[in-house]
């Protein structure tokens, strides 16, 4: 008996699935991941204009990535405070921080994940590399090394300190800077009231030993 069915064309009375239906089953069986914004950022000005706007794309995470060495001005009080998680990656250059303020700033909702490297230049005083602030989290998994003194017997600088009520998790590799004739080197991080420390089964934390000085030549 023949039939007007053609193979291929859906019966008379039953109705072929619309895009939105198979969509929204795809939707379901594979949830997308939340949205995070990337940004890059070449210097300091740009840096903070980059946390400034993470802060308000309204997606769930965001990274951070520098295009160029970049040094923190003696002056800065801050990089900027995360409101949400943000991930700073130096992407093969260097942060610099030049002053004794400068703090890479936390908040409850708002962890710091740090990759790369992290330094303070040298002064006559040492200086730290890093202060975490704010009360939050801060996970490092680059390296942080803190400043060298140029000044014979003066105390060379912490990698890190961590300002009251905040707390770093380590990864990575954290050294205190050197001291020119000092007896000892600096701790790699140091601790105010409340502060925490983590150090992971891969983080390495080191006093740096002091360099003596050699006298000029006659």
């Amino acid at each position: 008996m023949n039939s007007n069915f053609c193979r291929g064309m859906p019966r008379a009375g039953v109705r072929a699935p619309q895009a939105s239906s198979i969509t929204l089953a795809v939707a379901l069986l594979f949830p997308m991941a939340a949205s995070a914004g990337e940004y890059f950022a070449s210097s300091f000005a740009e840096l903070q204009s980059a946390i400034a706007a993470a802060n308000a794309d309204g997606d769930a995470t965001a990274t951070i990535r520098l295009s160029a060495d970049v040094t923190m001005p003696g002056g800065a009080w801050s990089i900027g405070t995360p409101t949400k998680p943000i991930t700073l990656d130096t992407n093969g250059f260097v942060l610099t921080k030049t002053g004794a303020l400068g703090n890479y700033a936390t908040s409850a909702a708002g962890p710091l994940t740090l990759n790369g490297t992290y330094t303070v230049a040298p002064d006559t005083a040492g200086g730290t590399a890093m202060l975490i602030s704010g009360g939050g989290q801060a996970i490092v998994n680059g390296t942080v090394t803190g400043g060298n003194t140029t000044v014979a017997g003066s105390e060379s600088g912490a990698a890190i300190s961590v300002l009251p009520n905040a707390s770093v998790v380590n990864n990575g590799s954290v050294k205190g800077g050197s001291g020119t004739n000092s007896a000892n080197g600096t701790a790699g991080v140091s601790l105010s009231t409340n502060a925490k420390l983590v150090n992971a089964a891969t983080g390495t934390i080191t006093g740096a030993m002091p360099r003596v000085a050699r006298p000029a030549p006659p």
